[in-house]
């Protein structure tokens, strides 16, 4: 497993390099026709990194919890930090030997957190107490998923485990071959709809559980990928149809009942992907925002991002929140290509932000966290 930004970056310039035609990236729209800058509410250091570590927060991520004004950072040390959301005052610290996999998730007052040595954390949001601690076979890659009472996590070893919500027993767990080929650092979040529950792996499959863990259907995504198999989008569930993508394979609509595929575009990189009211939106490789039909997957607007690598997308209050690994964080509106701001906070972006209302928080490569206030743009 190989990190996605080096692999994005590398494929570009392997494009460059083989000399096929490229068009020039479309000019950033700005608000009012000028650069227009986001705010941010407070930034807190929370690791001095050197100049060249600033890539070190490509993995964990941040979480909000509304009920305590509490907003929760993991980190690649594997460090996990409390903030106050009103001033970035530091609440609580716990120290941990491995990095994040994901970015936590916060559930009535309890935090989840996996990480890459295959230890799982429950604690609470308000101090830090630890809940319960679990350890089992494999990486932790991804944000869990908490779900009735189970949490449930993809693992690097192209399986998915679920423990228990109260105590962090393992209710089940699914593994799945090892895959031979190269693919990127998987980071896809398990997706749960009705008593359904639906898994992408490293080697390019898409999986239908039931919450027992039984396997209902499995559909291989990039039968015809020699490489970058893995599946490294969340599944969109919308209706009777399953949504997710391949990283070599492309983008694929399944029944889901069937498990048969609907359509299929060959869009290739995608690492992202979310919805708007009409709209699936993905980026692809090549740092291409795609709005999409949902009913043909047919490209209805495309836009051009300055940058080579772009690790997050989050769509909340009518926006499109891009982070990208070099300029920062994109506020885009949610249905057109209108850029209403960028945010700066010299170091890359290389995990999704967290949005609740107005608030949205953000931990970037240098080791900080921001806020920023939305209500103000």
């Amino acid at each position: 497993m190989i990190a996605r930004g080096l692999v994005a970056a590398l494929l570009a310039g392997l494009v460059a390099a083989c000399g096929a035609p490229q068009s020039a990236p479309a000019p950033l729209v700005s608000y009012a026709g000028r650069p227009v800058r986001l705010n941010t509410h407070w930034t807190v250091a929370i690791e001095q990194l050197a100049a060249f570590e600033k890539s070190a927060e490509q993995f964990g991520g941040v979480a909000y919890d509304p009920a305590s004004q509490t907003v929760v950072a993991a980190l690649a040390s594997g460090r996990i930090i409390g903030l106050d959301a009103g001033s970035g005052a530091t609440r609580w610290t716990i120290e941990g030997e491995a990095a994040a996999g994901g970015a936590p998730v916060i559930a009535e007052g309890i935090v989840y957190v996996g990480v890459h040595d295959g230890t799982f954390r429950a604690l609470r949001a308000t101090t830090g107490e630890l809940v319960w601690k679990a350890s089992v076979a494999g990486s932790f890659n991804s944000t869990p998923l908490v779900t009735g009472d189970l949490v449930v996590s993809v693992l690097s070893g192209n399986g998915v485990v679920a423990l228990k919500r109260a105590t962090g027993e393992v209710a089940w767990r699914r593994d799945r071959a090892a895959s031979n080929a190269i693919a990127l650092q998987s980071d896809a979040t398990v997706t749960a709809a009705g008593d359904d529950l639906f898994a992408g792996y490293a080697d390019g499959n898409l999986e239908r559980l039931d919450r027992t863990g039984k396997s209902i259907w499995c559909v291989p995504l990039a039968r015809n990928a020699d490489r970058f198999k893995d599946v490294d989008t969340t599944p969109l569930v919308l209706g009777d149809t399953v949504y997710a993508a391949s990283f070599g394979g492309g983008l694929f609509a399944i029944s889901r009942a069937q498990g048969s595929v609907v359509w299929q575009q060959a869009l290739k990189g995608i690492s992202q992907m979310g919805r708007t009211d009409d709209s699936l939106v993905v980026i692809t490789g090549d740092a291409q925002l795609h709005w999409l039909a949902p009913e043909t997957g047919e490209t209805t607007t495309a836009f051009a991002l300055e940058e080579v690598v772009a690790d997050g997308l989050v769509v909340s209050n009518g926006y499109l929140m891009v982070s990208t690994s070099e300029r920062g964080l994109y506020l885009l509106d949610s249905k057109t290509p209108w850029v209403h701001g960028r945010l700066d906070a010299g170091a890359g972006f290389s995990t999704p932000v967290a949005v609740s209302g107005s608030m949205l928080f953000a931990l970037t490569d240098g080791g900080s966290v921001l806020r920023v206030d939305l209500s103000l743009l």
